[in-house]
This record gives structure tokens, C-alpha cells and sequence, in this order.
């Protein structure tokens, strides 16, 4: 017989160590009910479940807990948000740069914010395509996320302002550097 269920308030009681046992057990469970449950508590309305979840996710270097991380950056509230985001940061998957290509193209002005400006730091090139194909499709605001990340600026200033013109300097960057969409 396993060890008996714990709900999310039952959860938030627990002294620090009961806590850290309570989250590796769910964790690394293979039991669906305990995989649902550490996803409710990921949602939490109360901010204080979810920034006590990211301590311990910080300190996972895994593919599999870098993602609710980037989940609380971009669905979280401004607390839990801005946590996750310094959560991040102190994960060491070496492979996380990667997985934070998605929120480039998030919904939220904050999410795609955080992505630009950690994926532009690191050089990382390979954002470049999804935003342009965003922009090829849809006439949007993605140039300054092309500009931090490319480190260049093909858009002569008598275009500046005129989204259609800087569009298509863009495209024909994109083209001249040889990179697909």
C-alpha cells in the first residue's frame, strides 16, 4: 500500500522537509493521479504553492521540470511569474534554451519578453525562424525581438514606422542570411 493521498492545503502545512518529500515523490511518481495533482498545484490561485514548487524545480536539471517553469512564466500571476522566470535561470539543463524558443510566440507581452531578452543575450540564433514566420503570416510588432536577437538591423530609417516596408527588409535579411521559416 502506497503512502496516503495529500491535497494541496495538506501540502502547504508540511514542514520544509515534509514538503521536498512530499513534491520528489510526486515528482518522479508514475501513478497518473499523482501527476495531476502536481499539475493543479503548478495552477494554483495561491502563489504560495507554486513559488514553493519552483525551489525545488530550480535545483532539477531535467528536460521534464524546466517545463513548468516556463508554463508559470507564462500563465502565472506577476509573483509567481517573475519567479519562475529567476527559477530559470538557476535550472542547469543545459538544453533549456532550447525549450524556451516556445514563448517567444506566447500570448503574453510578458512571457515573450523574458524569452527575447534571455534567448538574445545568449546569441540564440535559432528563434530567428519562428518569429519570421509570425511575421511572414501576420503583420506584427516582432522587430525589435529580430533586432535583439540578430544583433543587426536591416531596415533603413526612411522605412522605420512603415510595418509593411520593414517586414519585407526583413524577409530579404532573412533570405540574404540564408535562414529558413
Amino acid at each position: 500500500m502506497g503512502s496516503p493521498r495529500l491535497d494541496e492545503r495538506e501540502f502547504r502545512f508540511l514542514d520544509e522537509m515534509g514538503r521536498y518529500d512530499a513534491f520528489l515523490r510526486l515528482y518522479h511518481s508514475l501513478d497518473p493521479a499523482d501527476g495531476e495533482l502536481l499539475e493543479t498545484m503548478y495552477r494554483s490561485r495561491d502563489p504560495l504553492t507554486p513559488l514553493i514548487l519552483l525551489q525545488y524545480l530550480e535545483e532539477l536539471p531535467e528536460k521534464r521540470a524546466v517545463f513548468p517553469i516556463l508554463e508559470m512564466i507564462e500563465e502565472g500571476n506577476e509573483v509567481v511569474s517573475r519567479a519562475a522566470m529567476s527559477a530559470y535561470r538557476r535550472n542547469h539543463y543545459p538544453g533549456k534554451p532550447r525549450l524556451l524558443k516556445a514563448l517567444v510566440l506566447s500570448k503574453s507581452a510578458r512571457a515573450c519578453r523574458f524569452a527575447v531578452r534571455v534567448l538574445s543575450r545568449a546569441g540564440f540564433m535559432d528563434a530567428l525562424p519562428l518569429i519570421l514566420r509570425e511575421l511572414d503570416l501576420e503583420l506584427d510588432h516582432w522587430f525589435t525581438a529580430l533586432k535583439s536577437i540578430s544583433g543587426e538591423d536591416p531596415v533603413p530609417p526612411e522605412s522605420r514606422g512603415r510595418l509593411k516596408e520593414m517586414r519585407q527588409h526583413w524577409i530579404a535579411w532573412a533570405g540574404r542570411k540564408g535562414i529558413r521559416w
